[in-house]
């Protein structure tokens, strides 16, 4: 259910860590290919979390918030399948995730930190199989996402810039702080429409620029919209929810950085790192301060693999005779 890796030493301008907690969700208790279900409108917890959870006592369903799940099916794009991932499987290939829920009529989807936790690092997020099948290929009163079909757009057929919106909000002391974070489900803006793409993976979503906090909401919104509000389902995916016991209020690498520019950030396996001076210094450390890659820069590019890396956060510092910037980097 959790993980606690305690930073040894970091002196970082504007950031704050002692320890770094994950929820995973893999010790939550489930049967085989199911989700948790309460009558009652019970939130459930983890160790640095309460996930609100409501249940419509009207017409006995699930209402809105978070349920834990293990259901793997993908194929099933009907309401039938509200709580399986488009992956099949949580971030990393685990059995457990988490789906949310907006309800019907835009139910509160709101987390609050333990007392210990005063930030929230991130998340893995991904579209639930019923949301990714539906914008897909439309279904219900939701269309096709692309299509132009009764927009009366005088758009070519495919070209409607459709788009599907999560949106994660600050509390402190219960008041709504205005830093908020963005995070693009799908997207068919592009004026290319090969760009154009529904989240299909697992993608993690950085939210320690939202600094001290004691809660976060999360709010779905959409370009399909019908009397009603949302056409398309209003369900997402999550997965390793990680939270600081310090104030996080992101990585700044002050006036003088180098040049430094890493892409792409998060990765898979390979980074480029370009600074403007050759001969540069590459550490690249963990969240617990130890070294995991350590090179001198030949030229103001290099190539570096970090295939063997587990998924997580790190840190990767460049250092030239005069100056040292640090940028934080993140292995999907």
């Amino acid at each position: 259910m959790k993980k606690t890796i305690t930073i040894i030493s970091l002196a970082l301008t504007g950031v704050g860590f002692n320890a770094q907690t994950v929820a995973d969700f893999e010790n939550l208790t489930l049967g085989t290919d199911t989700f948790y279900e309460n009558h009652n409108g019970d939130s459930w917890v983890v160790t640095n979390a309460t996930f609100r959870y409501a249940w419509d006592t009207t017409y006995n369903l699930w209402d809105a918030g978070f349920a834990y799940t293990n259901k793997n099916n993908i194929t099933d794009g009907t309401y039938n399948n509200l709580y399986g991932a488009i992956t099949g499987k949580g971030y990393n290939n685990s059995n457990k995730y988490v789906t949310a829920s907006q309800g019907y009529f835009g139910g509160q989807m709101r987390v609050k930190l333990s007392a210990s936790e005063k930030s929230v690092l991130g998340f893995f997020v991904t579209n639930s199989t019923y949301g990714y099948k539906t914008m897909l290929n439309g279904g219900g009163p939701a269309r096709a996402f692309g299509d132009t079909l009764h927009t009366h757009s005088g758009l070519q057929p495919g070209n409607y810039p459709d788009w599907f919106k999560l949106t994660v909000y600050a509390y402190k002391n219960g008041t709504k702080k205005t830093d908020t974070v963005e995070f693009y489900l799908a997207d068919y803006r592009f004026s290319n429409n090969s760009q154009d793409y529904i989240v299909n993976a697992w993608t993690w979503v950085d939210c320690s620029t939202l600094g001290n906090v004691d809660s976060v909401s999360f709010k779905l919104y959409s370009s399909d919209i019908g009397i009603y509000g949302i056409n398309n389902p209003t369900y997402f995916c999550l997965d390793n929810f990680s939270t600081s016991s310090s104030i996080v209020t992101g990585l700044t690498e002050g006036s003088s950085d180098n040049g430094l520019q890493v892409y792409p950030n998060p990765f898979n396996s390979m980074i480029t790192v370009q600074g403007q001076s050759p001969l540069a210094r590459i550490t690249i450390k963990d969240m617990a301060g130890k070294i995991v890659h350590d090179e001198t820069m030949q030229n103001t590019s290099s190539q570096i693999n970090l295939n063997d890396l587990q998924s997580g956060i790190y840190l990767l510092q460049m250092r030239s005779e005069t100056n040292s910037t640090v940028k934080k980097i993140i292995k999907n």
